[in-house]
């Protein structure tokens, strides 16, 4: 690769901490008034230590004066600017594009104010690529707010995601997180997602996440669905559903209970009335597929010896335009050959044309 002239000038001196890089791809600034380790202490204490003090916990270091009142605290700043970053790219990480003019605009004052703003036209990894990202983050005090927009986003093929919004409030603890997106007016999906995030410590010590779900909406192909309020509970190999449930009308998915490495510990999905034109909408090429399933499946012990049975019935079940009538799937785990044993059968104007074992 040939990187072109690159200048570097740097220099520290009693409270001065310079350095400036100057190059074909990028242009780059740091200037702070005080030592990078402190820098870096006072950055961890204001955004993760003072939020989560009981959950992570700061190295005590006997040079460390971050939290020295008598000594003056510095002013940082940073500026970054790409131009054809393209060769340092592909070195770092072969699949990142980061396009020209994306900038990073970083301030951080004695006062503890803490500003960053990212913004890039285009960047993305491998198939994905977000275009127009901004990042924006400001805390003037204790409170952090940032918001994240992205006009589109491409999980590649023919898949994107339009006018995208993330919005986080993080202070004492909790974070407020929101994320809509909009693509209603092109196929009809749109998302309106809001809740609380919490970490904390398990008796075992592994951190565990907390996550409040508010009343929150979902259009899917023009189809409205709701997320109902609940909690989510995620740690090391222990997962707990309280209620959570996304409903449209009178069709339902709902997941409850826990899946642990307690073999008493029982997690429950129940669907209820799930239109099968609906999932038809949702592939590629349609199927025409229609019909009406409700039921069951429990699980337990699924990290020892698991036990799952399931339980569905399907009604006005048509497949290319091919009536099938009604069809019952019950299903157990068959722990010794480690597959499920699966009974399906259909009734079609009286008779059983299918029947599996």
């Amino acid at each position: 690769y040939n990187f072109g002239a690159i200048s570097m000038k740097s220099a520290f001196q009693d409270t001065n901490y310079i350095i400036d890089v100057n190059a074909p791809f990028l242009q780059a600034n740091l200037h702070s008034t005080e030592p990078f380790s402190r820098f870096k202490n006072r950055i961890l204490d204001k955004t993760v230590y003072s939020h989560w003090g009981d959950v992570f916990t700061q190295k005590s270091n006997s040079s460390d004066h971050s939290q020295d009142t008598t000594i003056n605290k510095g002013r940082t700043e940073i500026l970054i600017t790409t131009a054809d970053i393209t060769p340092v790219c592909e070195i770092l990480l072969p699949n990142l594009y980061i396009s020209d003019n994306s900038t990073i605009n970083f301030l951080y004052t004695p006062e503890d104010s803490l500003m960053l703003d990212i913004h890039s036209p285009a960047w993305g990894l491998g198939s994905t690529l977000l275009s127009n990202f901004k990042l924006d983050l400001d805390s003037p005090d204790s409170t952090i707010f940032c918001n994240i927009t992205s006009d589109k986003v491409n999980l590649g093929g023919n898949l994107e995601i339009e006018q995208n919004l993330i919005k986080i409030i993080s202070d004492k603890g909790i974070i407020d997180f929101s994320y809509l997106f909009d693509n209603e007016k092109k196929n009809g999906n749109k998302l309106d997602f809001s809740s609380q995030i919490g970490l904390s410590r398990t008796d075992s010590g592994n951190i565990a996440t907390t996550l409040g779900i508010d009343h929150s909406d979902l259009f899917i192909r023009g189809l409205e669905w709701h997320f109902t309020p609940s909690v989510v509970e995620l740690s090391k190999k222990r997962f707990t559903f309280d209620n959570f449930s996304l409903q449209n009308k009178e069709q339902f998915v709902n997941i409850d209970g826990t899946i642990s490495s307690d073999p008493t510990d029982t997690i429950s999905v129940a669907i209820n009335r799930i239109n099968l034109s609906f999932l038809d909408k949702l592939l590629k090429r349609g199927i025409d597929m229609h019909g009406i399933f409700s039921g069951q499946m429990y699980a337990c012990d699924l990290y020892g010896t698991p036990s799952i049975l399931m339980d569905m019935d399907g009604d006005s079940i048509s497949v290319l335009g091919q009536d099938g009538g009604s069809m019952k799937i019950m299903s157990k785990w068959d722990q010794e050959r480690k597959r499920m044993n699966i009974l399906a059968f259909n009734r079609h104007d009286g008779l059983t044309p299918l029947n599996i074992v």
